[in-house]
């Protein structure tokens, strides 16, 4: 029996995007400050120079070194990580469209169990 990945979401709750937190509506209700980005930036920059250095010694670095920092370590990487997070944010909207729809349509949803 094959079950069908899905996606749930609350009814009650609501998908905001938000592409720069420090300067949106929800500024006040944040529990980091803008210097805190900013130190958060530079400790970033400088683990991914250290990997960088790493990997350009012809050293392999630990899993646990990269975790995290991947997607900064070349430009084909980070193009990779929002052609992903693009695919991914998109599957994920449409799932909530469709149940969105199912919901408004009256359409019962199915278990996962009574998929074939």
């Amino acid at each position: 029996m094959k079950s069908r990945k899905s996606v749930t979401f609350s009814e009650t709750s609501t998908m905001v995007m938000v592409s720069n937190l420090s300067s949106s509506l929800y500024k006040q209700s944040l529990w980091f400050t803008q210097s805190d980005l900013d130190l958060f930036e530079a400790d970033n920059i400088r683990h991914v120079n250290a990997v960088r250095s790493i990997v350009s010694s012809r050293h392999r670095p630990g899993a646990e070194d990269i975790l995290g920092v991947e997607k900064f370590l070349s430009l084909e990487l980070t193009q990779e990580y929002k052609v992903r997070r693009l695919r991914l944010k998109r599957a994920v909207l449409e799932e909530a469209r469709w149940q969105r729809w199912r919901r408004v349509s009256g359409i019962p949803t199915c278990d996962d169990n009574d998929m074939d």
